[in-house]
């Protein structure tokens, strides 16, 4: 058995699988991931949006829109949009939960 480095349940401490959170990413913003185990809710901290803003909007913004390293426009923005995607699949390692009744705005 590996070693997951995924948030588990603040409640039963099952763990959440990588799909689930990742699913975080087109969600609305106050949707809450219910665990499988003991259906408790947990919603995504101020922290764990301004990770995903860092992670996918942040290589899209920087790369076709400020470096902008190719003289082709499509080529810039391709290459944006394939850095924003590599960078959501890292969001679930970084994005936190809490569940309800905690606060979402601190540690």
């Amino acid at each position: 058995m590996g070693v997951s480095y995924l948030q588990n349940c603040k409640k039963c401490h099952a763990p959440f699988n990588w799909r689930k959170k990742y699913r975080i990413l087109w969600r609305e913003v106050n949707q809450p991931v219910i665990c499988d185990n003991c259906g408790s809710e947990h919603y995504v901290t101020l922290g764990g949006r301004l990770v995903n803003t860092f992670f996918v909007i942040g290589p899209l913004t920087i790369f076709a829109g400020i470096i902008a390293p190719f003289d082709n426009i499509y080529l810039d923005l391709g290459g944006g949009i394939l850095l924003a995607f590599l960078g959501s699949l890292l969001v679930p390692y970084f994005t936190i939960l809490k569940v309800d009744g905690e606060s979402l705005y601190s540690d």
